[in-house]
């Protein structure tokens, strides 16, 4: 090895013909390893994508915030609570998602629910949109819960929104951005009664899905947006089972038990009405705040509260990725515990 450095060192024509032969072999290997194909990529994005989308979004966190903060109620965004489950649907694409909207307070009221197609289209990734129709509607819902319910349905069984309305995807870190071709979403939505141009932009993320929607009469003019450019941001949820205990000597127990009561960390709540006589109606919300920036600490907390009470019983906060939350007080005990593996996804 010295005889070698020294060759290479003390003699030029030796270590020109070395840095020459370096030159030329080494962009020959690395032409020679196999670039990754393009709809390869595409297709696991696709994936990844369905993925992410798996589970629930709530915008409980926003609205909390804009009331508290006393924001102009035109900047307000609605509470909706949005479902995504992935469903078997080979005729369309090796992924689909189900989706199901809810709005109200609290979002109880089923308003929308599509089918979300994503494949690999002319080197792009793309999510053809689907309405259902007539009664088949109705026949789907809760499909996150009974992944058979979709079984059997064909694109021509359903109504593909014009291709103007597709998503067009970009996979941005360990984020999505979706948009839709500018100006082409023209469509007259069911119940509706005319033709509209929807523009929508979303940005996927595995604990956010932040959307900005404008919906346009034919002609241009605004029907439908945030008046101050407010995004909605809807956050992911967990999943909880919850029971109550409540003190009650009425009861030849002492006590009476509440067990099995599903709800999420987003705005999630259920009511309780005990066998008092007279009966107490109790009420649990649990919300997973993320304030905004530089205003306090993310937190979670659990409100118990009394119908018709002006104010909550007590609260309990506990940090973010708390397993277990619960309060115990005058009798009364409500704990929620969080979900793992499939019960942990809807």
């Amino acid at each position: 090895l010295r005889d070698l450095w020294f060759c290479f060192r003390e003699r030029p024509m030796i270590r020109l013909l070395f840095l020459a032969f370096i030159a030329v072999v080494m962009p020959i290997t690395a032409q020679a390893q196999p670039r990754p194909d393009a709809n390869a990529v595409l297709a696991r994005d696709a994936e990844n994508l369905a993925v992410m989308w798996q589970g629930r979004f709530d915008t409980a966190n926003q609205v909390n915030f804009q009331e508290r903060f006393n924001l102009p109620e035109e900047g307000w965004v609605a509470r909706h609570h949005k479902v995504f489950a992935r469903v078997d649907l080979p005729a369309f694409s090796p992924t689909v998602t189900y989706v199901e909207q809810y709005a109200g307070s609290p979002p109880d009221s089923l308003v929308r629910q599509r089918l979300y197609v994503h494949h690999v289209d002319a080197g792009v990734l793309k999510t053809d949109i689907y309405a259902f129709r007539g009664d088949d509607a109705e026949k789907v819902v809760g499909a996150h819960e009974d992944l058979s319910k979709p079984a059997g349905l064909t694109p021509s069984k359903m109504s593909k929104l014009p291709d103007g309305c597709a998503i067009f995807w970009q996979a941005r870190g360990d984020m999505f951005l979706g948009t839709q071709t500018p100006d082409e979403c023209l469509y007259t939505p069911e119940g509706f009664g005319m033709e509209v141009r929807l523009r929508d932009t979303i940005t996927l993320t595995a604990e956010s899905m932040t959307t900005q929607t404008e919906i346009l009469d034919a002609k241009g003019e605004t029907l439908m947006a945030n008046d101050l450019g407010v995004s909605e941001v809807a956050r992911k949820a967990r999943l909880f089972t919850c029971m109550m205990l409540a003190r009650n000597p009425d009861n030849e127990k002492g006590f009476e038990r509440y067990a099995g009561i599903k709800t999420h960390d987003q705005g999630g709540e259920y009511e309780v009405q005990t066998a008092h006589n007279p009966p107490k109606e109790l009420h649990v919300r649990l919300l997973n705040i993320v304030p905004p920036a530089g205003t306090s600490r993310n937190t979670f907390i659990m409100t118990l509260t009394e119908k018709n009470d002006l104010f909550p019983l007590a609260r309990a906060f506990v940090a973010p990725d708390a397993e277990r939350v619960a309060i115990s007080i005058a009798g009364i005990e409500a704990n929620c515990t969080a979900d793992t593996g499939e019960a942990a996804r809807f």
